[in-house]
C-alpha cells in the first residue's frame, strides 16, 4: 500500500464530516474509491476516536479486480523491459543467421525492392533493433509505458509471423508471381512460426491488459485523492 498517497487522501478527505466518512466507507465502492482511499477513512476514524464499522461486501468481480501493488507494478515494468531486450536479440540474431540465402535472391531478383517486399525482408531487422532500444532505454525511465511498448511490439512481431504467408504471396503478386498461401502455412518450418506468433499475440495482450489495470487503477486513485 502506498503510505503517502494515504496520507494525501487523508489531507483531502479531512474537511468531510464523519457522517459523511462513515457512510462512504459502509458502501465500499471498489469501483470509486481505492484501499488506500479507505485506509485514509480508517485513519480519520482512528484520528476522531470514531469506531471503524463493517464494510458492505463488495461483487466478486469487483474483489477479484484489486489495486496493483507498487512491486507488483515494479515487477511487471521489469519482466517487460527484459522481454524487449531478450525478444531484441533474438529478432536481430535471428535476421542475421535465418534466411540469409532467401533474402540474397529475393534482394537479387526482385530489384527494386517495393515497400511491402522490403518491409518483409527488413522489418525483422528493423523490430529487433526497435526492440533492443526500447529495452536499453527501460534502464533509465521506469515507466508503465514500458508494458504498452512491450505488448505492442509483441503483437506486431506475432502479426507478422503469423500473416507472413499472406503478405509474401501478395508482396510477390506485385512482380507477377502467383503464390499460394496454403503452400506456405503446411510448410513445417512455417508452422513452427506461426505458432510463436500466437504466442507472442497472446503474451503481448497480456501486457497491454496489465498496463490498462495499472491505468485504471491510477485514475481511481486519482479521484480518490481529490474527493
Amino acid at each position: 500500500m502506498n503510505g503517502k498517497l494515504v496520507e494525501n487522501i487523508a489531507n483531502n478527505m479531512r474537511p468531510k464530516d464523519t457522517r459523511e466518512l462513515l457512510d462512504l466507507y459502509v458502501e465500499n465502492d471498489r469501483e470509486q474509491y481505492s484501499e488506500e482511499a479507505f485506509e485514509a477513512i480508517r485513519q480519520l476514524f482512528r484520528e476522531r476516536g470514531q469506531s471503524i464499522p463493517a464494510q458492505k461486501e463488495t461483487a466478486p468481480a469487483k474483489e477479484q479486480d484489486a489495486a496493483v501493488s507498487q512491486a507488483e507494478i515494479e515487477k511487471s515494468v521489469k519482466i517487460s523491459r527484459n522481454t524487449l531486450l531478450i525478444w531484441g536479440c533474438i529478432g536481430t540474431a535471428l535476421w542475421f543467421f535465418a534466411g540469409a540465402e532467401d533474402r540474397r535472391i529475393i534482394t537479387v531478383h526482385f530489384e527494386p525492392l517495393r515497400p511491402l517486399l522490403w518491409f518483409l525482408v527488413y522489418g525483422g531487422l528493423v523490430i529487433g533493433l526497435i526492440m533492443l532500444a526500447l529495452g536499453i532505454s527501460a534502464f533509465f525511465i521506469k515507466k508503465t509505458k514500458t508494458l504498452l511498448l512491450t505488448g505492442l511490439m509483441l503483437m506486431m512481431i506475432g502479426i507478422l509471423n503469423i500473416g507472413y504467408p499472406f503478405l509474401i504471396s501478395w508482396a510477390l503478386g506485385e512482380y507477377g508471381h502467383d503464390v499460394d498461401p496454403a503452400a506456405i502455412i503446411f510448410d513445417a518450418g512455417n508452422k513452427f512460426w506461426i505458432f510463436l506468433g500466437l504466442l507472442q499475440m497472446g503474451w503481448g495482450v497480456t501486457n497491454v491488459e496489465m498496463y490498462l489495470k495499472i491505468r485504471r487503477h491510477a485514475a481511481a486513485d486519482r479521484v480518490s485523492s481529490i474527493r
